[in-house]
């Protein structure tokens, strides 16, 4: 995967998305990444493929969380009457966890952007 990046944060040149990012959506979200990136000047050359991993996990929770929109609820009622999560459900918080977690990880949320260097 040979991508050219920026030689300047800031510049306005934006690399190709991966070839491995498919959906419309995970190549929007790829680029919506980068653009803020080198709005705010930051050096992301090092963290291209983290970014676009990233950008594939948010498609896939994005999905699970249409999933439910069409289904309408997020529990079932079990034979006692009370609520039983739906696969759905489980598999969009779990992929909404992995988005967060790599989020924090790759020192694109707000406290971590803060407090250290993008990504080492």
């Amino acid at each position: 995967m040979a991508l050219e990046t920026s030689k300047k944060a800031g510049s306005g040149a934006i690399p190709k998305p991966p070839a491995f990012l498919k959906t419309k959506r995970a190549r929007e979200v790829w680029r919506y990444i980068i653009r803020a990136l080198d709005k705010a000047g930051l050096d992301y050359a090092s963290a291209l493929l983290q970014i676009a991993l990233l950008a594939d996990k948010v498609d896939g929770w994005r999905t699970h969380v249409e999933n439910i929109d069409k289904i309408g609820w997020r529990y079932d009622e079990d034979s006692n009457g009370g609520s039983l999560e739906t696969d759905e459900s489980r598999a969009e918080r779990r992929a909404r966890s992995e988005v967060l977690n790599d989020l924090e990880e790759g020192g694109l949320t707000v406290i971590s952007a803060r407090c250290g260097p993008l990504i080492a």
